[in-house]
């Protein structure tokens, strides 16, 4: 169970915030910056911006964890993220006029140079920006600290934020729930670590698996697909003909490994397996799981030789499976068992082919900010931008906004030409 701490400012990390930790750490390790993600909402009209800037301000006071840092008991050497006895509040929004005749470029790449800025030492782990257009519109887009948040995490802020600009008084105790070191359940997390070495074995005895590059990351680099509501439609009614209801997730798991293998093909490289760890929410719904992260990995993976439709039926076979086995929980539970691990170590873990992959894949299925206007505007789109670690270097992030979904191509610059992106592109969207 978890037990409250008599020191309120202290929040001990759970096994997936170490994971988090160790991507952390290769991401600083290269160009760029942090791992961190943006949310980018396009807005009808332009928020006032110093009203905009009280809001920010109030969150800084609401939550000390922004302003923290982290640091290790001394006697069990469980990390914990320690929140500041004084919070001074920083502006943390900048404003900038876009002028350029391709207003559209122009906001993608001001948006690409934040979702590369590294957050400063002295700053909170939160950073916002406003691109005002001439027609009026505007780009609104936060950057997270994804040591701090997870996606879910992120949109029940820009809901919070959303909720202190109408004027609301929200009560911030309740988003932010204590947990203990976790250091009475040792029997249960190594029962746990069994079934992880297991899942982690079977997919070593396959064959190597493909890596996109072993060269040190640089910048990262992303571009949006979007599919409407007829677009969206259509997928999902693929999905239910091939795989099965329910059966989204898997089915966007098998066309995405396939264009990733005919990448591989392309590039002469044949024979490995493709493994895409995919990420799995165990959030349950609580005002309190605002803060760090309530997801986990299956490591979904196929053979370049087989057929659409032996994919398709590995994949859902691996996702009951690993659903069967409990293995996203078990991983959060092994995790704590790696905490007393110098972080280089963890670090060292988490960018290996077996565990890191080929690419990244998570699916936001509910959305946390459901709402049409924010800060007053309408909002005409929403979707997540995140960094990738530099190991696997390519990351897959969709996202359901009402009837459409939203899909981000995530990369470390130079792992992808644009061919290949064309292929994983064209491979999604239709």
């Amino acid at each position: 169970m978890t037990a409250r701490q008599n020191n309120p400012r202290r929040f001990y990390l759970n096994g997936i915030d170490w994971i988090v930790q160790g991507m952390q750490y290769n991401c600083r390790a290269a160009p760029g910056g942090d791992y961190q993600f943006l949310i980018i909402s396009h807005l009808a009209g332009t928020p006032d911006s110093d009203k905009l800037r009280g809001c920010l301000r109030k969150l800084q006071e609401m939550f000390p964890l922004l302003s923290g840092r982290l640091r290790r008991n001394w006697f069990n050497l469980a990390p914990y993220w320690q929140a500041p006895r004084r919070i001074v509040s920083k502006d943390i929004l900048t404003v900038t006029d876009v002028h350029e005749p391709d207003t559209e470029q122009a906001c993608h790449q001001r948006l690409t140079d934040f979702l590369n800025t590294p957050f400063k030492a002295d700053m909170p782990k939160l950073a916002a920006m406003l691109l005002t257009l001439p027609d009026g519109s505007s780009r609104l887009a936060l950057n997270f600290d994804h040591c701090l948040f997870d996606a879910a995490g992120g949109e029940q802020l820009v809901s919070l934020l959303n909720d202190l600009w109408n004027g609301a008084e929200p009560d911030a105790s309740g988003f932010m729930a204590q947990e203990g070191p976790w250091l009475n359940e040792w029997r249960h997390q190594f029962a746990c670590g069994r079934t992880v070495n297991r899942a982690m074995q079977a997919v070593s005895e396959q064959c190597a698996p493909s890596v996109l590059s072993r060269q040190p990351g640089g910048s990262n680099r992303y571009t949006l697909i979007q599919l409407d509501e007829a677009g969206f439609a259509a997928l999902e009614k693929r999905a239910e003909s091939e795989a099965g209801p329910m059966m989204l997730t898997p089915y966007l798991v098998t066309v995405i490994q396939e264009a990733l293998h005919r990448i591989f093909t392309n590039r002469g490289e044949t024979g490995s397996i493709c493994v895409c760890p995919m990420t799995v929410s165990l959030r349950q719904g609580r005002r309190d799981e605002l803060f760090f992260n309530r997801w986990s990995l299956m490591p979904m993976y196929s053979a370049s030789a087989s057929s659409h439709a032996e994919r398709l039926k590995q994949q859902i076979g691996l996702f009951y499976n690993y659903m069967k086995t409990k293995l996203p929980y078990s991983l959060t539970k092994a995790g704590l068992l790696c905490r007393p691990l110098p972080l280089p170590l963890m670090a060292g873990f988490t960018q290996k082919p077996a565990t890191s992959g080929t690419a990244a894949i998570a699916l936001l299925s509910q959305m946390e900010f459901n709402s049409d206007s924010l800060l007053g505007e309408t909002v005409k789109e929403l979707y997540h931008v995140p960094r990738i670690p530099p190991s696997p270097g390519l990351g897959i992030f969709m996202n359901r906004r009402g009837a459409k979904l939203n899909i981000t191509l995530s990369w470390t610059d130079g792992i992808l030409n644009d061919a290949e992106l064309e292929i994983l592109a064209t491979a999604i969207h239709t």
